[in-house]
């Protein structure tokens, strides 16, 4: 049976090595699409929690006595680097941009959600707090881009019918 200390551990450094891995993405969105006022600006600001939602992690980490995997944040900021690479040769970038942006808020929102419930069960309940801030943000940041879906598909396809 695996012990329920170790899933913890390990999905803290998921989640850790997961945020650099958006770090990473939301930053190199944010230098290409210029056109897309709107988009870099909850980028940048979604940086900015990511940012938080890091030190958040590693406090979590810290409290145990553990720390961030180097092996998975490498792994998972390469990832970023080959997916912000295929986005950016697209020829629908923005709308690429945002399918997968409201995925991997998902997938934040659901790892967040399962350390939450570990944490409770562990009895760690001094990380509570922390990880429901970030779990806060991710929602946030999902009900964003589940609210512009639709904007930033019209303004790609204005904008690409006006180049024509």
């Amino acid at each position: 049976m695996t012990d329920v200390r170790e899933v913890f551990v390990a999905g803290l450094r998921d989640a850790y090595a997961m945020e650099k891995q958006a770090k990473d993405m939301m930053e190199s969105q944010a230098n290409r699409l210029q056109d897309y006022p709107e988009m870099k600006s909850r980028a940048a600001e979604h940086v900015r929690e990511t940012e938080m939602q890091l030190d958040r992690l590693r406090q979590c980490l810290e409290m145990i006595g553990e720390s961030p995997s180097t092996i998975k944040e490498l792994g998972t900021r390469a990832m970023a680097a080959i997916q912000s690479m295929a986005s950016a040769v697209s020829t629908d970038e923005p709308i690429k941009e945002t399918l997968s942006g409201y995925a991997f808020e998902h997938f934040e929102i659901a790892s967040y959600r399962s350390l939450i419930e570990l944490a409770k069960q562990l009895g760690e309940l001094r990380m509570v707090p922390l990880l429901e801030e970030s779990l806060r943000e991710e929602q946030k940041m999902a009900g964003w881009v589940d609210d512009h879906i639709e904007s930033i598909t019209q303004e790609f396809t204005a904008k690409a019918s006006a180049s024509a």
